[in-house]
């Protein structure tokens, strides 16, 4: 569903990236072109294969493809509505990586400014509504680290673990990017 060429059963499997053998590649493509969702044109001695957008099931398969950037794209939404706003908010960990499994915990972290006290209600309503909607959209528990900045900025000093991931894995979802967030930055 991630592109319109045409690929090999092999291409198809390394796109899994280890997540899909290529005997279940093979398996999977072979149901997919009995039901007509894929389309098989034999090219060689190999078989070339492309997503049937004809077929009735092809939005729906389209849709499926994009589930990362929806489910981004609706926490930048829910984050870019609060007041106070979140200085960053950093997707990290499994789902990060795309590793994570049927039952990964999402992992978020959030930055909250230095002005806005820890145990603050509002701020804390908000977290929590975060951490609610995250688990309905995607049905998998959503753990949220917050910090203010300079707790961060005390990670950071330390050389904590989290930072490394973050560094390694971090994906912004609003705010300041990881790099700048970690850098001292906020661009």
């Amino acid at each position: 569903a991630g592109t319109s060429e045409e690929l090999t059963g092999n291409a198809i499997a390394a796109i899994a990236d280890g997540r899909v053998s290529q005997t279940g590649a093979n398996k999977a493509l072979k149901r997919l072109v009995a039901s007509g969702v894929v389309l098989a044109r034999p090219a060689g001695s190999s078989i070339l294969y492309s997503l049937n957008r004809n077929h009735v099931a092809a939005g729906a398969v389209l849709e499926l493809a994009e589930l990362r950037a929806t489910f981004l794209q609706r926490v930048s939404d829910a984050v870019g509505a609060w007041k106070p706003p979140a200085v960053s908010v950093v997707l990290f960990g499994s789902v990060a990586r795309g590793e994570a499994g049927l039952a990964s915990d999402i992992d978020l972290l959030v930055v909250r400014p230095d002005s806005v006290a820890a145990v603050d209600p509002a701020w804390e309503r908000q977290v929590d509504e975060l951490t609610e909607s995250v688990h309905r959209w995607t049905g998998n528990p959503c753990e949220i680290l917050e910090y203010g900045e300079s707790e961060l900025a005390a990670l950071i000093s330390a050389g904590d673990s989290l930072v490394d991931n973050l560094r390694n894995d971090g994906i912004a979802v609003a705010g300041a990017s990881p790099r700048s967030l970690l850098s001292g930055r906020r661009r």
